[in-house]
C-alpha cells in the first residue's frame, strides 16, 4: 500500500520496489512489512532526473533571452559568464519562491537550477570554441 503525505514519499520496504527522491526523506512502508527510514540524500533517482530536465527548459529560455539582449556586447567568455551567472541567480530566486508553500522561500531546489544553468554555460562555451576553431570561408 502506498501513501503520499505532504512532501514525504512513501514506498515499499526492504525486499520490494523502492522509489527514492534525493531531496526528500523517503519512508518505506507496506502492509506486510515494518517501517524503515531512508535518510535524505541516499541517491539520485528518476525524480531528480525529471527535475533536472524540467529545470533545463526555463534556464535555457532565460539564458537565450539575456544573450539576445546582450548581443551587441562582444564580450566573449566574459559575456557568457556574466549572462549565465545572472540567469542562475534569477532562476534560483524564482524557484525558491515558486516552490514555497508558506510564503518563505524554499531554497532546497536551488542546486538543480544551478546545475541546469551550468549545463547551458558549458554548451555555450563549447559552441563558441567550435565556432572560433572553424576556418573562415
Amino acid at each position: 500500500m502506498y501513501e503520499i503525505l505532504g512532501c514525504k514519499t512513501w514506498s515499499e520496504g526492504p525486499g520490494g520496489g523502492h522509489f527514492r527522491l534525493w531531496w526528500h526523506s523517503v519512508i518505506a512502508a507496506s502492509e506486510s512489512r515494518t517501517y524503515s527510514r531512508v535518510d535524505k540524500g541516499d541517491y539520485m533517482g528518476a525524480g531528480s532526473a525529471a527535475m533536472l530536465l524540467g529545470a533545463l527548459v526555463p534556464t535555457f529560455l532565460l539564458s537565450r533571452l539575456l544573450l539576445w539582449i546582450t548581443k551587441r556586447w562582444n564580450g566573449g567568455v566574459a559575456r557568457l559568464l556574466l549572462v549565465h551567472v545572472i540567469c542562475a541567480a534569477l532562476a534560483v530566486v524564482a524557484a525558491a519562491y515558486g516552490y514555497s508553500h508558506t510564503g518563505a522561500p524554499d531554497w532546497s531546489h536551488s542546486p538543480v537550477y544551478v546545475v541546469a544553468q551550468l549545463v547551458w554555460l558549458i554548451v555555450d562555451f563549447v559552441r563558441g570554441r567550435r565556432r572560433q576553431s572553424q576556418p573562415a570561408s
